[in-house]
């Protein structure tokens, strides 16, 4: 393996990348909940896509933290209990929230006759808060997404790290590694393609990608062009390869193959990586975006309590009517401005309340299962030094 990244400044791309996706989804959620001006646009609609966007991010991101540093059981066990720790709390946070929300919708059906589409206690039971709680709420068995829906690809990744960390274990060349990761992106593909629909398949395919494009990088024979005097050839592959992503996801129609993304975006991570320097990073780099994506973790779990509790003013405050989409869902139908307001209020809660959630919950909660992990798997050295 090669020695440590000498910058993180590729990684902080990454990272705004990530905090990018994360608003991709909550606009996309917006869309299934109120109408507003560029509710239409199919960038907005296809937001789903971002999800793909998280998991290659995440295999790329782990492979390059941990991907020297699992040679033994115990280095296992420490690598999935940090990472437990990682996205476990904030998960039971808001499995919290919405058991809340379900109260209040019984509260509602019951003193005060308010009928919510569904009602309460349906899809959201005793049955799927235990396997919320259990993290096992995207492997296949229910029928649809329950409590916070986003949490499903938590479930997933999280079992994704464990199948990654089993792979280290067994192969630990690079070149077996690479043909590992192939063999389970062809096996996720070939189930997906089957109507199995498993969340599972859809997470393993990009997390390995992820992995693969990593193991790419790092055979990159000039990974860094800092030496070169800034030349279009710096600019050009992160620019093109994000234009790239952006235009798919902004075309797909409803019959287009979503895996189709997973390709585009190894060659949007590997473009910044290996351009440092490239024009993309530094538009990357900024603060603003670099705090988005520190937080972006926070954003995509507190995003669903918020446009809830908003499509709840509109509905009952406002009394906003509503249609029926072609899900068959209902759609509130606000004004187009009041939609546009209730859009601008939904994205600036949810960075303040991602902002506390990031300082008070995930941050610590990170830290305090990092060194826990590290009392009681202990290691002598450490590889790496990126936070993940």
């Amino acid at each position: 393996m090669t020695p440590p990244l000498p910058s993180r400044a590729f990684f902080h791309a990454l990272e705004s990348l990530r905090g990018i996706a994360a608003l991709g989804v909550v606009l996309v959620h917006i869309a299934f909940a109120w109408t507003f001006p560029f509710y239409d646009f199919g960038l907005i609609r296809n937001g789903y896509l971002m999800v793909d966007v998280f998991f290659v991010l995440s295999g790329f991101v782990i492979c390059h933290s941990y991907g020297s540093r699992i040679e033994t059981g115990q280095d296992a066990a420490r690598f999935v209990w940090a990472r437990f720790g990682r996205l476990y709390p904030l998960h039971l946070t808001f499995l919290f929230v919405f058991l809340g929300f379900e109260v209040a919708k019984y509260i509602g059906e019951t003193q005060y006759s308010l009928m919510a589409h569904s009602r309460a206690f349906t899809s959201n039971n005793a049955f799927s808060f235990l396997s919320n709680l259990l993290l096992i709420q995207g492997l296949g068995i229910h029928d649809k997404d329950t409590y916070n829906l986003p949490a499903w690809s938590i479930s997933t990744e999280f079992y994704a790290y464990i199948i990654f960390a089993a792979s280290l274990l067994l192969f630990k060349t690079r070149v077996a590694m690479v043909l590992v990761s192939g063999l389970l992106i062809f096996a996720s593909i070939t189930l997906d393609s089957g109507k199995l629909d498993h969340h599972i398949f859809r997470c393993v395919e990009g997390f390995f990608v992820g992995v693969i494009t990593y193991h790419c990088y790092e055979a990159w024979p000039q990974r860094y062009f800092t030496k070169l005097k800034r030349k279009w050839h710096m600019d050009s592959p992160g620019i093109f390869s994000f234009a790239g992503v952006m235009i798919f996801v902004a075309m797909k129609g409803g019959s287009g193959i979503d895996t189709l993304i997973l390709p585009l975006v190894a060659v949007l991570i590997l473009s910044i990586a290996v351009t440092p320097e490239g024009r993309l990073n530094t538009i990357l780099e900024v603060a603003p975006l670099r705090w988005v994506g520190k937080i972006s973790y926070s954003i995509y779990m507190v995003h669903m309590a918020v446009i809830w509790s908003l499509a709840q003013v509109l509905r009952l405050g406002l009394q906003t009517p509503r249609s029926i989409d072609g899900n068959g869902n209902p759609l509130l139908t606000p004004h187009p401005m009041t939609g546009f307001l209730f859009l601008a209020a939904a994205i600036t809660c949810t960075l303040l309340i991602s902002h506390v959630t990031y300082t008070y919950i995930e941050d610590p909660c990170r830290r305090k299962s990092k060194k826990l992990a590290e009392k009681w798997f202990p290691v002598s050295t450490a590889n790496s030094t990126v936070q993940t």
